[in-house]
């Protein structure tokens, strides 16, 4: 080729022929645009295909717990960052005031949560919620303190304390109908009534709801009534003599008790109404107890081996001479007492007796010397006396 050549490159314009015969291009052209025409169909077709299975499986449980699911862990992970906390809070306080504005939103909202607080599921939640949020904020001491302080402030109010008497009392009425729950309610009780601590603040409580109670008139007399009624059951008896019973062997271990005991016990028996009372209740006792012919017999053993005793003897003759000694005061006493004396000297039996007794007693006596010694001095004395009278006599008979 020759070098001094030149070409030059001109620009190629495409021009659709009018005559009914297609060049290549053309053809080529249009399969290209029949090509995307085709697409588009079906594209639009998957499309609609798609939107149909999506609607299908939304109405599927499954489906919607899956997307339900899938939302929850994409805002949990996005609220662990807390500037999104921040923001969506914002932003749900602003919509949620926005629509406040309206009545009818408001007392939709209010309905709403009526229904929702009646479900037992969102119950639940509210005290899951509200337990994790105050187990959260009592780790702070401040919080903990503000808390006591509203608290001991709403209690010392009487509306307050009304309703949560009655919200205790209707959760416990509905708890008891359980068999399970009054058990372990039961045993709790018992277990906590074990304890010192608990008895004394129940002791406390007590006293202070009948003190308080007790300023009322009409309650003191009620009071005073079934007191009456229980007291004449044979089964309260019993339990009230047991409970002394147990109270008192406790509390006697104690030393002081037993001295302040003894010493109320004398006080109470200087008194003249303190003793007559104890003698009719010995009395009704012994009388109710001595219809059993076994403690009859008892009784009998019992004041024999006790009459064997000295101290004993000696004590039922203080006893009798203080009595006695008493009584020989008044005028008809002593005269009665000489005239039954009277009467029993005359029969044979009761001479028998005092001979028996005065012999044994003057035996026994008559071992001391010294009481020998003054028989026989009294006995000498005597008969000096006699002498003197029969010698006066006898210069009586001979005057003339």
């Amino acid at each position: 080729m020759n070098s001094h050549c030149q070409f030059e490159i001109q620009p190629v314009t495409i021009s659709k022929q009018t005559s009914g015969r297609k060049s290549l291009l053309d053809k080529y052209f249009d399969f290209q645009n029949d090509k995307a025409l085709l697409k588009e169909e079906q594209s639009s077709a998957k499309r609609k295909m798609y939107m149909k299975d999506y609607v299908q499986k939304r109405e599927c449980s499954s489906f919607r717990e899956r997307q339900n699911r899938c939302s929850v862990e994409s805002k949990q992970k996005a609220r662990e960052n807390p500037e999104y906390k921040l923001k969506d809070r914002e932003s749900n306080h602003k919509i949620i005031k926005k629509a406040r504005q309206c009545e009818g939103f408001r007392e939709s909202e209010l309905k709403a949560k009526q229904r929702s607080r009646e479900e037992i599921e969102t119950k639940q939640k509210d005290r899951k919620n509200t337990l994790k949020a105050k187990t959260k904020a009592r780790q702070n001491k401040e919080f903990r303190e503000t808390e006591l302080k509203a608290k001991q402030r709403s209690r010392e109010k009487i509306e307050t304390k009304q309703k949560d008497r009655k919200n205790t009392l209707k959760a416990k009425t509905k708890a008891r109908q359980s068999k399970e729950f009054r058990e372990t309610e039961l045993k709790a009780k018992q277990r906590s009534r074990e304890q010192i601590e608990t008895k004394q603040k129940e002791r406390k409580k007590t006293l202070k709801a009948m003190t308080k109670a007790r300023q009322n008139k009409e309650f003191r007399e009620s009071e005073l009534k079934a007191k009456q009624r229980s007291r004449e059951q044979i089964e309260t008896k019993q339990k009230e003599r047991k409970s002394t019973l147990q109270a008192k062997t406790k509390a006697r271990q104690n030393k002081e008790f037993r001295e302040s005991e003894l010493k109320a016990k004398q006080r109470s028996r200087e008194q003249i109404e303190t003793k007559q009372k104890e003698r009719k209740n010995t009395l009704k006792a012994m009388t109710k107890a001595r219809q059993n012919k076994e403690f009859r017999e008892t009784e009998l053993k019992a004041k024999q081996r006790s009459r064997e005793e000295i101290e004993t003897k000696q004590k039922e003759r203080k006893k009798r001479l203080k009595a006695m000694t008493k009584a020989r005061q008044n005028k008809e006493f002593r005269e009665s007492e000489l005239k039954a004396k009277q009467r029993s000297r005359e029969k044979i039996e009761t001479k028998q007796k005092e001979r028996k007794s005065t012999l044994k007693t003057m035996i026994k006596a008559r071992q001391n010397k010294e009481f020998r010694e003054s028989e026989l001095k009294a006995k000498q004395r005597s008969r000096e006396q006699i002498e003197k009278q029969n010698k006066k006599k006898e210069k009586t008979h001979l005057k003339p």
